[in-house]
């Protein structure tokens, strides 16, 4: 059994000192390995060492009486442990580990390198021990195996420590502070001797992370978890016990002063009817929407509705509500007047007021319906935590992640949750095996113990830059809580929100903007009256060649996901919702996509080089309102007052469109099609079948049948990358289907099916241009 202990010159002090150094030779044939400057020993002979030292001191005390030296204990052994792991010890595997990896933790080791080869240490040899740990008896070795990385070619394991910091899949590992990662106990893993296929067969960072994230980390608890220093693995019961969540509610709202404050602009907002469930009585009443309530987030699935009780998770989360300290909860099948369609109207409008007025908002994310419980309340089981008590010391698991859980839940599959959960100040998930905690400012979960002081900024307002910002933030995973969102980062917030959002379902789809109309409101109040939405798509009130810009610019770049080579069936999953325009994201059903990856409404900075005069183009585009006006007759203060009553139709007047197109499969983009004969940079996307075949050259003519598509020409302009040094034009084109209806006032009406973009260098931009027709008709896309 080999076990990481000292160097040779401490085993001889170590003799020497206890006044045997004449047997100090001896430990020469107690070391019998060497690894870049570590060695290892066998606990036989570790045992071995200690009883001849013990000897000596027995024969010293026995000689001089020195009653004060005690004899060796024996130490105890658990029944429940296996005769390997009844030989290991735990006590010294940690300390030694520690102290090993404290050195380790210079500079280079924290960025360079990968895991196995540079960031963890062999504490213990495992043998094969755990290939049938299910069928033994032996708790740590189902611990360990209940975490092991799998592996089809060794059955063989060393057991390793590791960084704790690499023992958190929310922590950005290359940034942490030196003296958290090294002043933090480790975690232990159990890892296959991959020795002898060579290091490069070893699994990558990335490959035992996500293993790790699904099937957790085995770290020690503390004794107490008071002001504890560095990261800890903590203890759970069947049970929940609300002090962790206690800890972490109150914390927020005594130091979080940004983002987890209740704007100030609610108290000038009103809600008609508006009414909470008073959890002491468990009855509605009508209140003040200004009142302290917790708000309830779940899926209601096929249940039947009962008046006369309360479903199971309306109960349990009325326990919760009382047991944080407040008295009242929101519950929209409840507190939303359902007979009442003006309050049902104003009420579904201000989501995000109500869902950002709540204190904490309570999530089900281990429910399929309304009789799913919160897990841990009451007698709604929750799995028993993988753990093992050695002597004094205590192993867990920090079990699957509850970032993964969430994912991979019913209640992310439903439209409505999702703002629900975005929009909240504060959230406390309820998982099949744990709770997660996450606001504005930071992100815990139950089974791991941080230090929140340490965690955060001096100001106590936010997480460090070192962890990653919140699954509900909307932020990309470089970025932190610490980072401020200025306008550009926060469209691109509302961009990953629109994606994730358009993957989900709706019992009802016309439900599809108003279940995201919360979100929308929200990030169109932050600009201060300078974006808002049309049928969920942004545009600039700017001047009224920003404005149509800006709408050109957002229907041109979203497009749904293909997600493998060029299938011409995957297109059945892409379907038209009849209640919305087909221009918009809303009017379709299936997963989008933005071009650029999280460019949304495209280069923003478009908007403000429109407005100064810059060389460009912009098709003749007329938005038109429901009583048949454009709005370019309105006046520009006015516009604002206007953008809800659009008319879900556009009108393109004599455009350009292009002549000959092409339709190849590049296999180096996943769902991206080659769209032009000539070779540029593109994107391009299509939410339905082509009325052609790939490979194949489409010649287009003024007058278009039924499957005729037309390539139109949005907008145009010049941008230059300071980077290359040369100026490119870049090219949005919506993608139309015409119809026929029309035909005989030379005007078409069609609908949109996608869109492309294309660079060129500006040079030979009179090559590209050749291809384009200015047509004498006008298209109305609907």
């Amino acid at each position: 059994m080999n076990i990481l202990y000292e160097s040779h010159k401490e085993v001889i002090e170590r003799l020497t000192d206890t006044g045997v150094a004449s047997k100090a030779k001896d430990a020469q044939n107690v070391l019998h390995s060497e690894s870049n400057g570590k060695r290892y020993f066998c606990s036989e002979d570790l045992e071995i060492g200690q009883d001849r030292i013990q000897e000596q001191r027995d024969e010293v005390a026995e000689n001089e009486s020195h009653s004060f030296i005690p004899k060796r204990q024996k130490r105890k052994v658990s029944t429940d442990l296996c005769e390997e792991c009844a030989e290991l010890d735990i006590d010294t595997i940690f300390s030694r580990a520690e102290s090993e990896l404290s050195m380790r933790c210079d500079q280079t080791s924290l960025t360079g390198g990968n895991l196995i080869k540079n960031k963890g240490i062999i504490v213990a040899s495992l043998g094969n021990r755990l290939a049938q740990a299910d069928k033994l008896s032996c708790q740590l070795c189902r611990l360990l195996a209940s975490t092991s990385f799998p592996s089809k070619e060794s059955e063989n394991y060393h057991l390793w420590a590791f960084p704790s910091a690499w023992g958190c899949d929310f922590m950005k590992t290359i940034s942490v502070p030196r003296k958290l990662l090294c002043g933090s106990t480790p975690f232990l893993a159990a890892i296959p001797d991959f020795s002898y296929q060579g290091l490069h067969d070893t699994p990558s960072d990335n490959q035992l992370r996500l293993h790790w994230k699904s099937h957790g980390y085995i770290f020690r608890t503390v004794a107490t978890e008071a002001n504890p220093r560095g990261i800890w693995g903590r203890e759970i019961s069947p049970c929940v016990n609300f002090t962790s969540s206690m800890e972490w509610f109150q914390f927020c709202r005594k130091h979080h002063r940004g983002s987890c404050v209740r704007p100030r602009t609610h108290h000038k907002e009103t809600l008609q009817g508006f009414r909470l469930i008073d959890c002491n009585i468990e009855e509605i009443v009508s209140c003040s929407w200004t009142e302290a309530y917790a708000a309830l987030s779940y899926v209601w699935g096929s249940v039947e509705d009962k008046e006369a009780t309360w479903p199971r998770v309306v109960r349990h989360a009325i326990l919760v509500t009382r047991a944080l300290g407040l008295k009242y909860l929101w519950v929209d099948r409840y507190c939303i007047n359902q007979n009442n369609p003006s309050q049902r109207h104003d009420q579904i409008s201000k989501m995000n007021l109500i869902y950002e007025g709540a204190e904490i908002t309570i999530i089900n994310a281990a429910g399929s319906n309304a009789e799913s419980g919160l897990p841990g309340i009451e007698n709604e089981p929750r799995p028993l935590q993988p753990k093992v008590k050695i002597g004094n010391t205590v192993l867990v698991s920090t079990m699957c992640s509850p970032r993964v859980h969430i994912s991979n839940s019913v209640w992310s599959t439903r439209g409505w949750t999702y703002q629900e959960g975005v929009l909240s100040r504060r959230r406390l998930v309820f998982t099949g095996e744990q709770m997660y905690f996450e606001c504005g400012a930071m992100a815990v979960c139950e089974t791991v113990l941080l230090p929140l002081v340490e965690f955060h900024a001096k100001s106590l307002r936010c997480f460090r830059s070192f962890v990653e910002p919140g699954i509900f933030s909307g932020k990309a995973s470089f970025d932190s809580f610490h980072s401020e969102s200025d306008g550009q980062a926060k469209l691109y917030e509302l961009d990953r929100h629109s994606v994730k959002y358009s993957s989900r379902s709706l019992s009802y789809p016309m439900d599809s903007l108003n279940a995201f109309s919360g979100i929308l409101n929200r990030y169109c109040s932050q600009s201060k009256g300078q974006i808002q939405a049309i049928f969920g798509l942004l545009v600039r009130l700017g001047s009224y060649p920003q404005l149509v810009g800006s709408f050109a610019l957002s229907i041109c770049t979203w497009g749904h996901i293909l997600r493998y080579e060029i299938n011409l069936q995957e297109f059945s999953c892409f379907r038209r919702l009849p209640h919305f325009p087909s221009w918009t994201w809303v009017g379709w059903q299936g997963e989008i996509s933005w071009a650029c990856g999280d460019h949304g409404a495209g280069d923003w900075q478009v908007f403000e080089w429109l407005g100064t005069g810059a060389k460009h183009f912009i098709a003749d585009i007329s938005l038109r309102l429901l009583d048949g006006r454009s709005l370019d007759d309105v006046e520009k203060s006015r516009w604002a007052n206007f953008v809800d009553q659009i008319s879900p139709f556009f009108v393109i007047r004599k455009p350009y469109v292009l002549k000959e197109i092409k339709l190849r499969n590049d296999h180096r983009y996943n769902g991206s099609w080659m769209i032009f004969d000539i070779q540029i940079p593109h994107w391009g996307s299509f939410s339905a079948k082509p009325p052609t075949t790939i490979d194949s050259t489409v010649h287009r003519s003024p007058t278009a049948d039924n499957s005729q598509w037309e390539f139109i020409l949005m907008l145009e302009y010049t941008r230059k990358f300071q980077s290359e040094k040369r100026n490119y034009k870049i090219y949005y084109f919506l993608i139309v289907k015409l119809d026929n209806k029309l035909q005989e006032c030379n005007s078409f009406v069609g609908h949109r099916v996608g869109c492309c973009i294309a660079q060129r260098v500006l040079k030979d931009e009179s090559e590209f241009e050749k291809l384009l027709i200015h047509q004498d008709y006008t298209v109305r896309v609907e």
